[in-house]
């Protein structure tokens, strides 16, 4: 009796050997696994973390690209600013273009004038003249 008790002592003490075996691997597949969640976890937060960064770069590109649109927009009002004073300066010329017209036309319509003042004052002067060139029959 003593030897079968042995034996279910040996049999219960190898089952507990098993069965804590048993629970080893299972402890060691749940620290694998746990491990293996962590993993998956560390690739997770680092692709979170590298899409954070995509996203930031995409952002600084946007950002680039929006002030190099304002760049681009300073430059075009630059331009636009510059073409209107450019048209304010050739308006200017074109005034004063029109106003010496207006003055050499004043001072040609002054000459005329003077002109036909000469004449009318020469068309005054002419019967003294031919008085003059022709003394009245009186005088003779």
């Amino acid at each position: 009796m003593l030897a079968l008790d042995a034996l279910l002592a040996l049999d219960a003490f190898e089952a507990l050997l098993a069965l804590d075996a048993f629970e080893a691997l299972l402890a060691l597949d749940a620290f694998e696994a746990l491990l293996a969640l962590d993993a998956f976890e560390a690739l997770l937060a680092l692709d979170a973390f590298e899409a954070l960064l995509a996203l930031d770069a995409f952002e600084a590109l946007l950002a680039l690209d929006a002030f190099e649109a304002l760049l681009a927009l300073d430059a075009f009002e630059a331009l636009l600013a510059l073409d209107a004073f450019e048209a304010l300066l050739a308006l200017d010329a074109f005034e004063a273009l029109l106003a010496l017209d207006a003055f050499e036309a004043l001072l040609a319509l002054d000459a005329f004038e003077a002109l036909l003042a000469l004449d009318a004052f020469e068309a005054l002067l002419a019967p003294v003249g031919a008085e003059l060139l022709d003394p009245p029959a009186w005088l003779v």
